[in-house]
């Protein structure tokens, strides 16, 4: 039976960046300010020696007003001088609901804008989203600016902007441009190799992010990477796929060709009854294998 994952990474291998416990652990950090300042700077066209001291981490919770829905948590959110700037990381695939909730939190975080005292809102301050996506496709270019919009194409508000940053893209155009430190950010977040990470670092310059900013990076990912509660989590992910493939690679050795009739029934038992040894929850292997639960748990010995 081959095993289904092990449980620590490979010597030269990482986590990404864009896996998001790995991202909101970072850049949550206060320890890791100069990073989010460089991080923050390159999106924002702003140097971040400007930046420096000037940002603040605030607090992750949405209340939403709709009472059946838990309290949400946004990736990072920043104060800059009375602005928000609310990173977002979204893995899926495009969807509308995705794009609403990012709108959700956009708003209700704007909405907040206004600071106490204040008595008009033409003193809201701007809201800026960045949202990463490491599926979802941009139709033009690697990051697409979204305001308020008239049917004219005129801007109602450049108070609130949501980006749309396309990771993937960004980290194929930075191989033609090696200078654009935004195109960079985008391979390091998807980067799972540390060798590729040193060739990243090499190529953004120092005033985006000095010697010790890229050392304080590599550590971190390092220590995430080589923690084996966070590896688990990571794979645990995509732990159904690994299932299936799992049962599939295992029927090619056996010479097993996993199908519907009985004569290959047996095989597909005997793959239900190994994961079951190996702690496997009997959810996925009844989507894996087709069994009900009562068949699953009925092979234990």
């Amino acid at each position: 039976m081959i095993n289904i994952r092990n449980k620590k990474i490979g010597k030269n291998e990482l986590i990404p960046l864009s896996f998001d416990y790995i991202f909101t652990g970072i850049f949550n950090n206060k320890e890791n300010m100069e990073l989010i300042e460089s991080f923050v700077g390159v999106f924002l066209e702003i140097n971040p020696k400007e930046l420096k001291g000037k940002i603040e981490i605030i607090s992750r919770d949405l209340e939403i007003e709709n009472k059946k829905e838990k309290n949400n948590k946004v990736d990072l959110l920043l104060n800059y001088k009375g602005e928000k700037i609310n990173i977002e990381l979204n893995n899926e695939g495009y969807s509308s609901g995705i794009v609403d909730r990012n709108i959700v939190y956009a708003c209700l975080i704007h909405g907040r804008g206004l600071l106490y005292g204040d008595r008009t809102y033409g003193n809201i301050r701007t809201t800026i989203q960045l949202n990463f996506n490491t599926k979802i496709k941009n139709k033009h270019e690697v990051i697409e600016s979204y305001y308020l919009r008239n049917k004219y194409e005129e801007k109602l508000s450049e108070k609130l902007k949501i980006e749309m940053i396309d990771v993937e893209k960004g980290a194929i155009k930075c191989y033609n441009e090696p200078r654009n430190a935004k195109y960079q950010w985008c391979r390091l977040l998807k980067t799972k190799s540390v060798e590729e990470q040193e060739d990243i670092l090499r190529k953004i310059g120092e005033e985006v992010m000095g010697k010790e900013v890229k050392e304080r990076l590599k550590k971190e990912t390092k220590k995430y990477s080589e923690d084996e509660q966070t590896y688990e989590l990571y794979t645990e992910l995509s732990h159904e796929e690994i299932v299936k493939n799992t049962i599939r690679a295992n029927s090619l050795e056996e010479g097993i060709s996993i199908g519907k009739d009985e004569g290959k029934k047996e095989a597909k038992l005997e793959d239900a009854k190994n994961l079951l040894k190996l702690g496997v929850d009997v959810n996925i292997i009844s989507k894996a294998t087709g069994f009900s639960k009562e068949e699953i748990l009925s092979l234990k010995e």
